[in-house]
């Protein structure tokens, strides 16, 4: 069936454009088609906007392992729901995907409940090179230079060295320093303060990672992807590197804050950690020059956050779309005007503070290049 799609402000690779889009069996098949071109229905486009499909690089759906917090059918409607059509997801399950066969399960699994497309990376350890060298149906591998569940921690050299120079996958990295996140820990063993969390998993940690990962695959000359940058301080050395390295930043570490834990406190948790005021201002400056932006989700039940105010940081953090997902079950104390925030129909998330205080809120709450390897992506039909 041919529908057409009249006067639509369509986001193309060029900039937005006011036309008309043909499509057949749900694929665009023309843009900007003859005025006397046959169809089997219209739609008046008029007011809105028609985008691509977004591609979300780096998803955690904890299944299998962890479904009581998220499982990929729904995370898979509401990718489906937001205009995400392919996701990709990292291998920090439980079982972590570390072969092929823990590989397939997952393809398997999404076969079967997964709304849109998926494609899923193969993590790397200390003793899986075979494994990574011979992975198929992946778009990667990807490596914890920081703590992270099971094995996935890979943070010696000469393991780091043979997986850039023996494997040809794309690669794309966690890029904490765990010398330095272990040495701030012991610092702040004590600590029952949450905003602590940025001084252990601080800047430091974050630039000393991401230069090493970029010298990796400098002088290996493999393709490497830097996610969730966290710092100003990374950008100048992206933007130093090779065209075959690229990088993305998301939207909480550009708009969160360090100050902006006394108000949400352990909701804002995460890793890397939220950075200064001056750090986030300074990656909004530059965010239209980054071309890959991630959601990095990593869905936790409010019980779990408690439990990490309790006892610290050991236990699983709550990022932002969980936050999101949940904010409508949820009333805040605003610390200036002391107004509750509300629910309207447990949908709407409204707000009881003016707009002067959700202002003045704001105020105080990389650039890459070239383009990251085509991913490995699986079609659900």
């Amino acid at each position: 069936m041919k529908t057409l799609i009249r006067n639509v402000t369509a986001v193309l690779p060029t900039g937005c454009l006011t036309t008309s889009i043909l499509l057949d069996n749900h694929k665009i098949v023309d843009i900007d088609p003859a005025s006397q071109t046959a169809c089997d229905r219209t739609i008046d486009g008029t007011g809105l906007h028609l985008l691509p499909g977004v591609i979300d690089d780096q998803v955690h759906f904890r299944e299998p392992g962890l479904t009581h917090k998220e499982d990929l059918q729904h995370a898979s409607r509401a990718c489906a729901a937001g205009g995400v059509t392919s996701f990709l997801e990292m291998p920090n399950t439980i079982p972590n995907v570390t072969s092929q066969q823990r590989l397939n399960e997952k393809l398997a699994l999404a076969r079967q409940s997964s709304l849109v497309n998926f494609g899923f990376f193969v993590g790397a350890t200390t003793e899986n090179l075979a494994d990574l060298k011979h992975a198929i149906r992946t778009p990667g591998i990807k490596i914890f230079m920081g703590s992270s569940t099971g094995d996935l921690l890979v943070d010696d050299q000469a393991a780091l060295e043979r997986i850039f120079a023996e494997t040809t996958l794309p690669i794309c990295a966690h890029c904490e320093d765990e010398a330095t996140v272990r040495r701030n820990a012991e610092i702040y063993a004590d600590s029952t303060d949450v905003a602590d969390h940025s001084r252990i998993r601080d800047v430091q940690a974050a630039v000393i990672a991401t230069r090493r990962a970029i010298d990796l695959a400098t002088r290996h000359r493999h393709p490497f992807h830097v996610l969730h940058v966290s710092t100003a301080a990374e950008i100048p050395l992206i933007a130093a590197a090779p065209e075959w390295v690229t990088a993305e930043v998301c939207l909480h570490h550009l708009f969160f804050n360090v100050d902006d834990y006394a108000r949400l406190g352990s909701l804002i948790k995460m890793n890397p950690s939220i950075k200064s005021f001056a750090s986030s201002r300074a990656r909004r400056q530059r965010f239209l020059a980054c071309r890959c932006f991630s959601a990095t989700i990593h869905p936790s039940t409010l019980v779990d956050v408690a439990v990490t105010v309790r006892i610290k940081f050991l236990c699983k953090h709550l990022t932002l779309r969980s936050f999101i997902r949940r904010r409508a079950h949820l009333k805040h104390a605003c610390a200036n005007c002391r107004k509750s925030r509300a629910t309207s129909r447990g949908r709407k998330f409204t707000t009881g503070c003016s707009a002067s205080c959700r202002r003045d809120n704001r105020e105080n709450g990389s650039p890459s290049r070239g383009r990251f390897a085509t991913p490995h992506v699986s079609k659900n039909v």
